[in-house]
């Protein structure tokens, strides 16, 4: 008996070393966010920002991405989005787990829509 609980101890804590040592690289990924007029992702592996605005709207995307509570730990960017698009942006000159701010315009809609959300580089 003691033999078959070493071996189930020593599995379990197999398994436990293989959940814990995951890849940070994409701990604040995240895919396709809905906004209105489109989508935002980031891809913390590759250090990218997209945002896909959707086509047949007549809209444009104003976006704008800066660090939050440091402005020295990345850089500030902004650029447009037209209908049916995908941009994508790097992140990759930002220090690692910068606390960022994007704030989405959406031009050509009454009333203006903004949208504003964060998440970690």
């Amino acid at each position: 008996m003691k033999i078959v609980n070493r071996s189930l101890l020593g599995a379990l804590a197999a398994a436990t070393v293989v959940v814990v040592s995951s890849p940070a690289a994409h701990a604040n990924s995240f895919q396709d966010r809905p906004m209105f007029g489109g989508y935002y992702s980031y891809s913390d592996g590759g250090d990218q920002f997209c945002v896909q605005a959707k086509s047949g709207t007549g809209i444009v995307l104003d976006v704008t991405l800066r660090p939050d509570s440091q402005p020295t730990r990345g850089p500030v960017i902004t650029f447009a989005v037209s209908p049916g698009a995908k941009v994508c942006r790097s992140l990759a000159t930002a220090y690692e787990d910068t606390y960022y701010r994007m704030r989405v315009v959406v031009r050509g809609s009454i009333p203006v829509i903004e949208k504003i959300d964060h998440f970690y580089s």
